[in-house]
């Protein structure tokens, strides 16, 4: 949700109020589609995560 095309893409379907205030409606946000990546994907992801973690916690 912080890369600079997920920022563009948000501030694309914004109405902008004020100096640089950006206002998203719900309705705009319930029909926006988030990729989420496969199961399979997300638990290699986490077991990374968790490999470098432990490598952290033991230097």
């Amino acid at each position: 949700m912080s890369s600079p095309s997920a920022i563009e893409f948000m501030k694309s379907i914004t109405n902008k109020s004020g100096q640089a205030f950006y206002n998203i409606g719900k309705e705009r946000l319930a029909t926006t589609l988030i990729p989420i990546p496969p199961k399979e994907d997300e638990q290699r992801i986490v077991i990374k995560i968790e490999e470098l973690f432990d490598r952290i916690k033991g230097s």
